[in-house]
């Protein structure tokens, strides 16, 4: 696999999703978000990429305030760049 910095992207991978899970287990939903948006930019065209799609948009879904919150806003775009953005989180419901 190509290098990315001084880690390759299968570790990245994986601790990006030790990072998702630990964020999930402990309600941590921002951080849940971040590691999960990263997922999906940096895998989202994997074989695995629409699971992590997914995962992205359901965290989306979960935010029921602060729809121009940065975060989000760039959440969004990652999942509409990847292919994955539906009407619903769109429009943030």
């Amino acid at each position: 696999m190509a290098e990315v910095g001084r880690f390759d992207l299968a570790e990245a991978k994986g601790l990006l999703m030790q990072a998702r899970a630990l964020a999930h287990n402990r309600s941590a939903l921002l951080f849940e978000l971040r590691a999960s948006r990263e997922l999906v930019r940096l895998f989202g065209q994997d074989d695995d990429g629409a699971a992590h799609r997914e995962m992205l948009a359901g965290v989306i879904k979960q935010f029921r305030e602060g729809r121009d919150y940065p975060d989000l806003v760039r959440a969004r775009a990652v999942l509409e760049t990847a292919g994955g953005l539906s009407q619903e989180v769109a429009e943030g419901r």
